[in-house]
């Protein structure tokens, strides 16, 4: 009986044996990620000798995948013979169930666990070192006991030492401490009191005329819109000074504005200059329905930040 010929391929031997016990897809990603590309255009070249159908050179990130099902169809086709395929280095067949398990990287695994464990237990070891230093730091600077009532020790230290180093003896030390404590009970029987802050005014007396403050004005922005399409910026100015009554304006400048329909009405920005001590007066003379014709709409003129000016509605 002739004996059947034996083919070297890690790769073609895994695929002929697994592809009975594993599903397709899983087969071909465990190929993909374990063989390089170089094993695989191997595999191929030893199988393409004993067929008569060629294997396609797919190109692109996934042509690894797509040669290793055009490979694994070849090997599932009953039709196809091919000849036995053996692994010699058994370190490249990848590792796909228990009996296949690589107890090289299992124990490589357990050798870096233990290190880690060794590790943490050195980082235990000077933890506890560290907090015995601190201990020892807390215990030293802490002053010795002396029980109440027992002054001599206090008072002979005193003398011996000059006090604490400062010039002061056990006396001031008890004084201090007898103020402080004293303090501290005040502070919790009464409860802290709310600081209070002096409020800032300004004055609007009108009688007394001994001192005379910085005459400093300010700018009232009025949005006048729905006027007439003819009405210039001198009717308005007019219309400005029969408006302010007794209210001493410095300067009126108006600029019309561009109107979305500007043959039906026309818009004004009205820029009214007045005293600072009279600005709030002056926002509400000019923000008051009375003070304006019937029909014609009045709000504050807020400048855009981007320059563009501001279009009626």
């Amino acid at each position: 009986m002739p004996e059947k010929e034996l083919i070297r391929s890690e790769l073609v031997c895994f695929l002929q044996q697994k592809s009975n016990i594993l599903p397709m897809d899983d087969l071909v990603k465990i190929t993909t990620d374990f063989y390089s590309w170089d094993e695989i255009k191997e595999a191929v070249a030893s199988v393409v000798c004993f067929v008569d159908q060629r294997i396609p050179a797919h190109k692109g990130a996934d042509k690894e995948r797509k040669t290793v099902v055009d490979l694994l169809k070849l090997i599932l086709n009953p039709e196809v013979k091919l000849p036995l395929y053996v692994a010699v280095d058994i370190a490249r067949l990848p590792p796909v169930g228990i009996e296949h398990m690589d107890m090289s990287a299992l124990l490589q695994e357990l050798a870096l666990l233990r290190s880690e464990v060794r590790a943490i237990g050195v980082v235990r070891a000077e933890l506890e070192e560290v907090k015995c230093t601190l201990k020892v730091l807390q215990q030293s600077r802490q002053p010795p006991a002396v029980p109440q009532g027992d002054t001599r020790g206090i008072q002979s230290a005193s003398v011996a030492d000059g006090g604490d180093g400062s010039g002061r003896g056990a006396g001031d030390i008890n004084r201090d401490t007898a103020t402080f404590s004293s303090k501290a009970q005040d502070l919790r029987r009464t409860g802290m009191k709310e600081r209070v802050v002096a409020k800032s005014v300004v004055g609007s007396s009108t009688t007394n005329n001994h001192v005379k403050s910085v005459d400093t004005v300010r700018t009232v922005d009025i949005f006048v819109s729905r006027l007439d399409p003819h009405t210039s910026a001198n009717e308005l100015v007019d219309c400005v000074n029969t408006v302010k009554g007794d209210l001493s304006v410095r300067d009126v400048k108006c600029d019309k504005l561009k109107s979305k329909f500007e043959h039906l009405y026309s818009s004004f920005h009205v820029a009214v200059t007045v005293s600072t001590v009279q600005f709030k007066s002056a926002i509400d003379l000019f923000s008051s329905a009375e003070a304006w014709p019937a029909g014609v709409f009045v709000k504050r003129y807020f400048k855009p930040r981007n320059g563009a000016r501001e279009e009626s509605s």
